[in-house]
């Protein structure tokens, strides 16, 4: 079964499309141009074709190559890690809500983490809202890293009010619909029939 939209298949189709007919285009101007001029000089004379088509490459398709180059780049094989700018940020979902790595806030935030830090965070969240897992690494919990950036974009911090919309729009909606999807699909594998 394939999972791509409409539109993706239709984009896809146009890309295809579009690289054909340039090659044909390219094709049948050399063959005529080969024909008048020989192939050294038909192959100078349709090298501007060439020089055109990879200049619109360029402006047009090589800008997703470098998005995708980056998106391999931070992805990991359990889909724990995204990127906001060009700064990874470790978000993964824990009992059922999104967390995101503290130290990795904090860096984007262009402050330090230390042991002062973290025992403020602790007082101001309690071990709920801020814990620690068994990697040693510290997390906020969904809802405390959305109060707690929203406090410091109160406070005219441009950067936590980017963050805190990158996370409230587009971050935690993703994670939370793909576990729906895998919980749609969780149960719709079962079959009721072979229930007890």
């Amino acid at each position: 079964m394939n999972s791509d939209f409409p539109s993706e298949r239709e984009a896809r189709s146009n890309r295809i499309l579009s690289a054909v007919a340039a090659i044909l285009f390219y094709a049948i101007a050399y063959a005529i141009a080969r024909f008048a001029y020989g192939p050294t000089l038909g192959f100078v004379i349709c090298t501007p074709i060439l020089g055109v088509y990879l200049a619109w490459f360029l402006i047009h398709r090589a800008g997703s190559g470098f998005f995708f180059l980056k998106w391999m780049t931070l992805r990991k094989s359990n889909g724990r890690l995204h990127a906001f700018g060009d700064r990874p940020v470790r978000i993964e979902q824990h009992d059922g809500q999104c967390r995101v790595a503290a130290r990795d806030l904090f860096d984007v935030l262009g402050e330090s983490f230390d042991t002062q830090a973290i025992r403020r965070l602790r007082l101001s969240w309690g071990q709920a809202a801020f814990c620690r897992d068994e990697r040693g690494q510290w997390w906020f919990e969904e809802t405390a890293v959305l109060q707690w950036l929203a406090r410091r974009a109160e406070g005219r911090n441009r950067t936590a009010q980017q963050l805190l919309w990158w996370l409230e729009r587009e971050a935690f909606p993703a994670l939370h619909r793909k576990r729906e999807a895998r919980f749609a699909a969780a149960t719709s594998a079962r079959d009721p029939t072979t229930t007890t």
